[in-house]
């Protein structure tokens, strides 16, 4: 770890604080006597940071220099390439940046402790461990730190991946340690099926001494940082079929795309139009294993059309503007009746071979639009 000016601290006492905030929030839950600060305002943290304003006076976490979501491999304990680090959002080849924070509203020494969570709210304790120093114990990072020191950064920290067999494993150690943030429970452990294992959250928490001295185990509002992704896991964009590749130019047609593995948050379904210049974004309702997107077909930009009009389904990742694939879509002129429309997919589908070569033919054009744009 680096520290702005000393990074030679102690952890001491810190083990025990881990333990006796489990303790803390058992008496809390069982008295409500309110004297301790502890779970009522940990439970909705919408953002990565906290402004002061929203916590009034009290001491509180602000994040200066978010992870980087995509530069990070996360590795198996035995790999033999070591531990990827995890890069600040504004690193660079000539200058490297890591993930900081700040403290805000408090001048005394204090205990900082850092953990990977689940992506999505309420952030429960994920089972992939950070490890890259001696301050990193129990699948965490813990360090004790001096008063003269507000800004910590955290210069030499990898994610290690641990293995579906290992999940319940690794969950009973953080359970037993107290590596709970947000007090979620750890019910999570039974149904390892549904933790996405390529995607984490680092949470940030703080804990400044008590009526014990030495014992740090009053906390600060913890704060999570942005979602970071497996960089091995984000395969490149591909369409592999559509359920339907037809619909009424008014649309609203349900279609299902199958594909490669897509992360769900960082995907959009979009239809585009060559000659015209059309593009609409798709309404995405469900991505079921990161293979399979349901979403509901837009309405074509012109009701009035008389021919059938040949247009592209791609995916778009709004990070870094990667594009799949261009799959071929018709909109069929805004007619009525089941008898219409099922005489028209058969029309298309087979009679009309002409029209659906035409349609192929353009999409490789446009695939070799983006290759080239990209090259």
């Amino acid at each position: 770890m680096k520290l702005e000016q000393n990074s030679n601290t102690s952890i001491k006492s810190l083990d025990d604080a881990l333990e006796t905030i489990d303790t803390v929030e058992h008496c809390k839950e069982e008295n409500d006597t309110g004297t301790m600060h502890l779970g009522s305002d940990r439970d909705t943290l919408g953002t990565a940071s906290v402004e002061s304003e929203n916590i009034q006076t009290a001491p509180y976490i602000k994040i200066i220099e978010q992870p980087a979501s995509k530069a990070v491999q996360f590795r198996y304990r035995n790999e033999d390439r070591g531990i990827s680090i995890i890069p600040g959002v504004n690193s660079t080849r000539a200058k490297k940046t890591y993930p900081s924070i700040q403290i805000e509203g408090y001048e005394g020494s204090v205990a900082v402790v850092v953990s990977c969570v689940a992506k999505d709210s309420p952030y429960k304790p994920h089972p992939h461990q950070l490890v890259g120093n001696d301050f990193c114990k129990y699948g965490c990072y813990r360090a004790k730190i001096p008063p003269e020191s507000r800004k910590v950064i955290f210069g030499h920290l990898g994610i290690q991946r641990v293995k579906r067999s290992e999940i319940e494993e690794a969950l009973e150690m953080k359970e037993k340690k107290g590596v709970d943030p947000y007090k979620t429970g750890f019910s999570h452990k039974v149904t390892p099926i549904d933790i996405d294992m390529n995607v984490v959250r680092l949470c940030f928490e703080v804990y400044r001494e008590g009526t014990t001295k030495g014992l740090f185990d009053v906390p600060f509002q913890p704060v999570v940082s942005d979602p970071i992704y497996n960089k091995k896991a984000l395969s490149k964009l591909v369409i592999v079929d559509l359920s339907s590749n037809y619909c009424n130019v008014e649309g609203g047609k349900q279609i299902i795309l199958l594909c490669d593995k897509v992360p769900k948050e960082d995907v959009q379904v979009r239809f585009f139009e060559k000659q015209t210049g059309w593009k609409c974004q798709a309404t995405i309702k469900n991505i079921h294993r990161q293979v399979a997107i349901s979403f509901t077909a837009p309405p074509y930009h012109n009701f009035d059309v008389n021919d059938s009009v040949p247009v592209f389904v791609e995916l778009f990742r709004p990070s870094n503007g990667d594009i799949s694939n261009a799959f071929p879509f018709v909109f069929h002129p805004k007619k009525s009746g089941t008898k219409l429309r099922r005489e028209k997919k058969y029309t298309y589908d087979i009679r009309d071979n002409k029209t659906y070569k035409e349609i192929q033919t353009a999409s490789i054009e446009h695939g070799e639009h983006i290759s080239n744009n990209k090259s």
